[in-house]
């Protein structure tokens, strides 16, 4: 019954099937080749476009964005591009349930990015989260733009006193 109906639904005779089903296969592994391709471009073009709008505090130059509506391994994708370029410091959020924080810093700028982001959890009230010196995200409760934005801030005074 079940062949049967595929057979039906692919407008093929039952004997077809394993070369259609074969086939789809196929075009999904390209499907995702093409759609992992474009992210990747998507991060590099995002990454420079966040990195005119950092702002200069002496010798570092900080991103501190919420970004609403986006995925958050493409997030983390932007932020591993961006810290690719010297002297940055990003951090970014991304609301919703849960919410997802990602901090980071490019190899040459100290700190701690794991203590950075226990300073941001904990204004979110979590403390789900860590990474490396250089990377560390995490996440929390759900929670809105404007909480993110001040954990953010939070963050960024923190990084700029270190």
């Amino acid at each position: 019954a079940v062949t049967a109906a595929l057979a039906a639904d692919f407008s093929a005779a039952f004997t077809e099937l394993p070369q259609l089903v074969g086939k789809l296969r196929t075009d999904l592994r390209e499907a995702q080749k093409a759609l992992k391709e474009a992210q990747a471009a998507l991060a590099v073009y995002g990454a420079a476009d966040l990195i005119q709008q950092a702002e200069a505090h002496g010798s570092v130059r900080l991103i501190r964005r919420v970004l609403e509506g986006r995925d958050p391994a493409n997030v983390r994708a932007l932020a591993s591009k961006a810290i690719e370029t010297p002297g940055l410091v990003v951090l970014l959020g991304v609301p919703g349930a849960p919410a997802h924080v990602i901090v980071a810093r490019s190899g040459d700028v100290p700190g701690d990015m794991p203590t950075v982001l226990r300073t941001v959890l904990a204004a979110l009230g979590s403390e789900k989260g860590g990474g490396r010196p250089d990377f560390a995200q995490g996440t929390a409760p759900e929670t809105t733009v404007e909480a993110l934005e001040a954990a953010l801030l939070v963050a960024e005074s923190a990084v700029l006193q270190a």
